[in-house]
């Protein structure tokens, strides 16, 4: 997150260009091994999402601005990024009923995560004063990506909150979004084979 603003080689802007499109066509790319997979064993796709989506504006999502560096700051690009990742995986639970899917929220960790955010005086003191009071270690951080990965009880296109808290509240149950989410991606990943 506190890398500069800066579009990918492929034309995204840096948050959503590494931290969705990356994974989704990831994604795409494992489908049909995951498929030949899920015929004799069961098949678990863990989308990293975050509790940032609380924090998305009216919007959520801008679409127009996923391609250039104009009208976002990057803390809302890192958010558009998180949500993007929390509504995918209800998509391709549809599409894909055969693989379990899920997005999660690892918690507040103790990460690194804003330390090179530029100027931004609100996110330091965040990350220096607020965040060592409510933060786990990076070693706790994990347990609800492998609940995820290995519980039993988990739904395909759920969201959970640590620890296996299914969270049917705000975006994680729009499901406009999640569809608008899924579309765009598929048509951005036009094309992307090997």
């Amino acid at each position: 997150m506190g890398c500069p603003p800066q579009i990918t080689k492929e034309g995204y802007e840096i948050q959503m260009g590494t931290n969705h499109i990356g994974h989704a066509l990831l994604l795409k790319l494992l489908t049909p091994l995951l498929l030949q997979t899920s015929s004799s064993h069961p098949v678990r796709v863990i989308s990293l999402a975050s509790a940032a989506w609380k924090h998305a504006g009216p919007e959520k999502i801008q679409f127009e601005t996923l391609k250039t560096l104009e009208g976002v700051t990057p803390v809302n690009r890192y958010i558009q990024s998180k949500v993007a990742n929390m509504l995918y995986p209800q998509g391709f639970a549809k599409h894909y009923p055969q693989l379990t899917i899920v997005s999660v929220d690892p918690g507040d960790v103790a990460t690194q995560l804003f330390s090179r955010e530029p100027g931004d005086e609100q996110m330091r003191y965040l990350q220096t004063e607020l965040a060592p009071k409510r933060v786990r270690p990076v070693e706790e951080g994990v347990v609800n990506q492998l609940w995820a990965a290995t519980g039993e009880g988990v739904t395909s296109g759920l969201h959970y909150a640590p620890v296996g808290v299914y969270e049917p509240t705000g975006l994680a149950i729009d499901t406009e979004l999640a569809k608008k989410v899924w579309e765009w991606t598929q048509k951005e990943l036009e094309g992307q084979e090997i």
